[in-house]
């Protein structure tokens, strides 16, 4: 096998696994408590907190609960309080 085919093949291995942990990225989502997503997104506690018990963010997608605390999926909170 030359290095030409051999190349070839590793970069479509490549992409392969790319593509693998693209899908396991999205298949579930990050969820964090709520003052480290907070400061993650850039924003307070009270905002996200308040926009919970609007039911601007919907309960299993956004957010979920953890005994007494929130969890929250910092990329769909991003996406709708900025």
């Amino acid at each position: 096998m030359n290095h030409e085919t051999r190349i070839k093949n590793l970069e479509k291995e490549i992409i392969e696994l790319k593509e693998i942990v693209a899908f396991l990225q999205k298949k579930e989502p990050k969820f964090m408590p709520l003052n480290e997503g907070a400061l993650k997104i850039g924003t307070t506690r009270k905002v996200i907190y308040d926009r919970i018990k609007k039911g601007v963010l919907e309960k299993g997608k956004d957010f979920k609960m953890h005994g007494t605390r929130y969890l929250i999926n910092v990329d769909s909170v991003s996406k709708k309080i900025c």
